[in-house]
């Protein structure tokens, strides 16, 4: 079988579909495959590093694209590249339904196999190919480390003789997987760390990794949820909450230097972003 890795055209995509430390594996599984030149670059991995683990490096991907038998890619495949697919395809890459959706028609069209690793459950039986965990790894890493560089003070308690600087006030909302991971982070740095989820279970469960049985910063962990309950104004459609009101940023600015918003919902995420751009005084936001 032919198997092609194209190089990524997104803007910042720094990541490529396949390593040299797998190229061996798959050669010896029976796959002939076709790195297109300086796929690797970005991720520091030379055409010289596939060439000698059996890969052949290629220039005209376009070519390769139409007679493969399996496309690897972490985005979604070009459009131009989507419409030139062989009838049955594999395509392999991290679509998402809503900002690929163009794309995917144009795969579906030709009669290809789109598997896309952004619907792989987080369950057992998945977690050899649960690539999403690793990816919220490092999203959760390196947001911690640019917010670092941001703010205009120090993240952990430094008392020296001169004087003493407080820890910083990080507010995190949603414990899911990029907000458990940034949390630990966090709580290595030394931040004060105020967590909310609209899940009671997950907040509760991720500030016991988080603190133990230390009962006053889990204390205090449930009075932050109790305040932004109170301010935010929360609906339950469907037993999934849904902030509707976002004042409390505008009255606590000052207490979270930093926000960090890892809610599932587009909508929710773009409302609570839109109000913390109105204030005068905003701080450090990430999504």
């Amino acid at each position: 079988m032919r198997l092609v890795v194209p190089k990524e055209t997104r803007p910042g995509e720094k990541r490529v579909a396949a390593v040299p430390a797998t190229i061996n594996k798959l050669v010896k599984h029976g796959f002939e495959v076709f790195i297109e030149k300086s796929a690797g670059i970005n991720s520091l991995y030379s055409d010289s590093d596939y060439e000698s683990n059996g890969a052949k490096i290629v220039s005209d991907i376009a070519s390769e694209i139409r007679n493969a038998d399996v496309v690897a890619s972490v985005g979604t495949l070009d459009l131009n590249h989507c419409q030139n697919l062989k009838n049955g395809t594999i395509c392999i890459s991290f679509a998402q339904a809503k900002r690929d959706k163009e794309n995917i028609v144009a795969i579906s069209k030709t009669k290809s196999t789109l598997l896309s690793f952004d619907f792989v459950p987080r369950i057992s039986r998945a977690q050899s190919a649960d690539a999403l965990t690793s990816q919220a790894t490092v999203s959760g890493y390196h947001t911690m480390l640019t917010a670092a560089s941001l703010l205009p003070k120090m993240f952990p308690l430094v008392m020296t003789a001169s004087g003493t600087i407080r820890p910083s006030k990080v507010l995190v909302i949603g414990a899911g997987a990029i907000g458990s991971h940034l949390c630990f982070y966090l709580h290595r740095m030394g931040c004060n760390i105020m967590l909310y989820d609209g899940d009671e279970i997950e907040q509760r469960n991720l500030s016991a990794q988080l603190f133990g049985f230390n009962s006053v910063q889990n204390a205090k962990v449930y009075e932050v949820r109790n305040i932004v309950e109170e301010q935010l104004g929360y609906l339950k459609p469907n037993g999934y909450k849904i902030a509707t009101n976002y004042n409390y940023w505008d009255k606590e600015s000052d207490i979270f230097p930093i926000t960090f918003s890892c809610v599932d919902s587009m909508k929710v995420r773009k409302e609570i972003f839109e109000t913390w751009k109105t204030q005068e005084d905003r701080k450090v936001f990430f999504d």
